[in-house]
């Protein structure tokens, strides 16, 4: 499993040069007075209901780093007034895919993610795709190839160490795909509230592991918001991993605590989201997120810098 997920981090890097820089600015001159991001509300992205820009009001506005930025309403200024560098994007709105090989250009705001409270523009879906595909050989290059000031620059490895920090490795995965096929946005409200098998052409693959959707707005979803769909634990079911083991679950036994996606083992040996409730579910969550930063060195949720 490792070798064919590496095999295809370097296979990548020779897809760098195709990749294709056509963008809507949001990165701006230091002497451009237009709003910053072209006007969008960057708090809006915080919100996983957010599938689309959100244009701001251009009388409900906050400034940062010599930017005015626009809001769609007064409590979204208020947050963004508050922890200004929670909510910009990464690398100052440039395409991380393209600085990773040496380029800078701006993002477009259409073509974002959010992996672990960082936010993150592109300049096409193709840069994007390749910066979920490869993220972990691409994220190094872009820290490297980024020029700001340290306080920018800070909180970008930050965010980016908390993800590069993780044991995918331990990730349980069938001939590299995850959550046993199921398409992972479906368990959630805004993806139906039930689990759905995925399908084979409705694929994305994400820092080495392929997810199918059962249909092409889940799969829209899962790439802006990768990290918050993945189920917890890596996948594995969240009763064993709470009493500090490994146990395959059944993709059709869950449960969303907390906003996250937790599976669990039905089978011959005892359905284990009964003892998950009887036990006491946040105790277990508790047990099951210490015990997996420890094995893999996933924070627990809200706790990774610029957390959102």
């Amino acid at each position: 499993m490792m070798r064919s997920r590496l095999a295809r981090l370097v296979s990548c890097s020779t897809m760098l040069a195709g990749a294709v820089a056509m963008a809507v600015p949001v990165a701006a001159r230091a002497d451009d007075s237009s709003p910053a991001l072209g006007g969008v509300d960057v708090v809006a992205f915080s919100d996983a209901s957010t599938t689309a820009p959100v244009p701001g009001d251009a009388s409900i506005t906050a400034e940062y780093a010599g930017r005015v930025y626009w809001f769609a309403s007064s409590e979204h200024a208020a947050a963004f007034t508050m922890t200004p560098e929670v909510y910009v994007p990464l690398f100052g709105g440039n395409d991380p895919a393209l600085l990773a090989q040496g380029k800078t250009a701006p993002g477009d705001a259409r073509w974002f993610t959010v992996i672990d409270g960082g936010l993150y523009f592109f300049s096409s879906e193709n840069t994007r795709d390749l910066w979920l595909r490869s993220f972990d050989m691409l994220a190094p290059r872009a820290l490297a190839g980024w020029n700001a000031d340290a306080k920018t620059k800070d909180r970008s490895e930050a965010v980016i160490g908390v993800s590069l920090g993780r044991d995918i490795e331990k990730y349980l995965v069938k001939s590299d795909v995850g959550a046993g096929g199921y398409d992972v946005v479906s368990y959630f409200l805004e993806g139906g509230g039930k689990p759905l098998k995925g399908e084979q052409k409705i694929e994305v693959e994400y820092r080495g592991v392929t997810y199918q959707f059962a249909s092409a707005d889940n799969a829209a979803r899962f790439r802006q918001r990768p990290s918050r769909y993945e189920p917890a634990y890596g996948g594995w079911c969240a009763y064993a991993i709470a009493h500090e083991g490994y146990t395959k679950p059944n993709p059709k036994r869950f449960l969303i605590q907390n906003d996250r996606l937790m599976l669990f083992y039905d089978g011959f040996l005892g359905d284990t989201y009964k003892s998950w409730n009887k036990e006491g579910a946040e105790k277990l969550e508790g047990l099951a997120d210490r015990w997996w930063e420890r094995e893999t060195g996933e924070p627990t949720p809200g706790t990774a810098p610029g957390s959102n």
